[in-house]
């Protein structure tokens, strides 16, 4: 890995083209955020060829914030759901503006997405009592950012859902 003096000897082209180069590679392993790559190349490169190469990435759409938002709140609801506020704080810790992260959430439905990651869970459960029961699919959806109206509303739903399905 050169640094950013060895970095800032080669012509301005050429340190352009290493720059897209490592974001494109960066970006290649798994979708990112704006930030992600900014952070990523900054430690590379100086300023302007970091606002250079991400310009470029985003003309040609390598790079889309909202499409990103909405992809990871798409893969996390399908894949681990969790509430609305815990996609909020990942999707703000990766550096998305908090306007598009509102915008990518607004339709996100956490009792759905409760009732969806707990019936996993409850069906893994072999406790034969409601209290049980109750404690073990509170704390795993307490641990997804579930509220606790959603969590005590999914909790009894799973509940007769179970009981029902044993008669």
């Amino acid at each position: 890995m050169r640094s950013i003096e060895a970095m800032s000897t080669l012509p301005g082209k050429e340190v352009f083209e290493q720059a897209k180069k490592r974001a494109l590679r960066y970006l290649s392993y798994a979708p990112r955020s704006e930030s992600q790559v900014r952070i990523k190349l900054r430690g590379l490169f100086q300023e302007a060829v970091v606002d250079e190469a991400l310009s470029w990435l985003k003309e040609r759409g390598y790079l889309n914030d909202r499409d990103f938002a909405q992809s990871w709140k798409e893969n996390r609801l399908a894949l681990r759901p969790r509430s609305a506020r815990l996609l909020k704080t990942e999707l703000l810790r990766k550096g998305i503006a908090p306007s598009l992260v509102e915008e990518s959430l607004v339709d996100v439905d956490d009792a759905k997405a409760a009732h969806e990651a707990a019936a996993k869970k409850a069906r893994l459960l072999q406790s034969p009592d409601y209290p049980t029961f109750r404690k073990r699919v509170s704390a795993f959806l307490r641990q997804r950012g579930f509220d606790f109206e959603v969590i005590g509303e999914v909790v009894q739903n799973l509940w007769q859902e179970r009981s029902e399905n044993q008669h």
